[in-house]
């Protein structure tokens, strides 16, 4: 039996469970997070924390102290990070949660063509299409992550010079990059034609009520669907928006090698 939290606190594990399972993640994966998530609830608990309003920065710092195994501090931090995009914590706090990456010896990487394939799988003829493929040109052309993507605001967008600026969620550093030709028709064709009339400061919204903006696992099952829809086939490679930034990496070092060898001939 799992062990059991306060109500305020099974109420969060509850609405992340429901979130993971609305952007069709596997069961064997939401079980997983689960079982892990309910783990670090129940050290918040045992430390008198009850309820969204008391999950202090100390409160999450002293409980991640207590975490028997480093492999658990990602799905903490992706934890933290949805419950913040729904609504349920007033402040990301994920990072608190100390960074530790699992070995990878090799990226998943791509082909260019691949990569063609998996945008053309869109069909961008309908508001949510628009806004996706807008969306992957972001990914797949700037190697932007998926926490930018969902956090990226119309403020962000300069038109006029061609280029977008914002500060990197993950490292907290500004990043400027060129507004590619593509990608400026693809932000356009979205405002303008599909993203209505919102207050809201964010790019990217949800096409059904409530208006809000997307969260990150939404960016991930749009990618696991164009790689399916683009007929593309993953085999052992990662499915996950991480491999366009490590794809695009590839890229850029091809190209730079390609140039280097055509001076040395």
């Amino acid at each position: 039996m799992p062990e059991s939290l306060p109500d305020g606190l099974e109420s969060l594990l509850s609405r992340y469970v429901s979130e993971c399972r609305n952007h069709a993640l596997r069961v064997s994966s939401i079980e997983k997070y689960e079982q892990i998530c309910r783990f670090f609830l129940k050290e918040l608990a045992d430390d008198g924390v009850e309820n969204a309003s008391e999950m202090t920065t100390a409160a999450i710092s002293k409980a991640c102290l207590r975490v028997s195994s480093n492999y658990y501090f990602s799905a903490i931090r992706t934890f933290l990070r949805v419950l913040t995009d729904i609504g349920c914590l007033n402040r990301d706090c994920s990072f608190i949660v100390p960074q530790f990456k699992r070995p990878q010896p090799m990226p998943s990487v791509y082909s260019v063509e691949e990569i063609k394939r998996m945008e053309a799988a869109l069909n961008r003829e309908t508001p949510c299409g628009k806004r996706n493929y807008a969306m992957l040109l972001l990914a797949t052309r700037l190697g932007v992550r998926s926490g930018d993507i969902a956090a990226m605001t119309l403020d962000e967008l300069d038109f006029e010079t061609d280029s977008i600026r914002f500060n990197q969620r993950k490292t907290g550093g500004e990043q400027t990059l060129p507004m590619l030709t593509e990608i400026r028709a693809a932000l356009l064709d979205y405002i303008q034609n599909a993203r209505g009339d919102s207050g809201s400061p964010y790019v990217f919204l949800r096409t059904q009520p409530p208006r809000t903006r997307l969260s990150i696992l939404t960016i991930g099952k749009l990618v696991r669907e164009c790689i399916r829809d683009g007929g593309v086939c993953p085999g052992n490679r990662k499915q996950g928006p991480r491999f366009l930034r490590s794809s695009m990496a590839s890229r850029m070092v091809n190209r730079s090698e390609e140039r280097r060898v055509g001076k040395e001939c």
